[in-house]
């Protein structure tokens, strides 16, 4: 996680949320007359490539899918560093919570004031809008 400030696709998801859940690229389908976009949706990416010495290694992608993590609440990440300092009045800003939909203890939604916050509906494995606290 090399990220000095969160680089991801406008309503894209950062790195710290693909690497805890398999959200893979976005995919538009575009109708070729009217250029509009008909549909969209993220794809399935159940693991990334790590190059190593022997060669490439898959890495699971789906931490938070997996029930032996359901000791883990969540994840709390920060992509601040000694490179890119916070501004006093808006400490916090630079975290995102990514929830586990599977945890044993859940977090309530909305309880850790953030940056960013990403839930999953555990129902239908579909992540709900992101919440954006720095705008709340």
């Amino acid at each position: 996680m090399s990220e000095r400030i969160p680089t991801y696709p406008v309503s894209g998801y950062p790195q710290i949320v693909k690497a805890l859940l398999p959200i893979g690229d976005l995919e538009m389908r575009i109708n070729r007359d009217t250029k509009k976009i008909i549909d969209q949706e993220y794809k399935y990416c159940d693991s990334v490539t790590k190059k190593t010495k022997n060669g490439h290694v898959p890495i699971s992608t789906k931490f938070f899918l997996d029930p032996y993590y359901s000791f883990v609440s969540g994840v709390l990440y920060s992509y601040a560093n000694a490179f890119d300092p916070i501004e006093l009045d808006k400490l916090g800003c630079d975290f995102f919570f990514i929830h586990n939909p599977l945890a044993k203890n859940k977090i309530v939604d909305g309880a850790i004031k953030c940056g960013q916050e990403y839930v999953v509906d555990a129902e239908s494995f579909t992540m709900k809008p992101v919440v954006n606290h720095e705008k709340s």
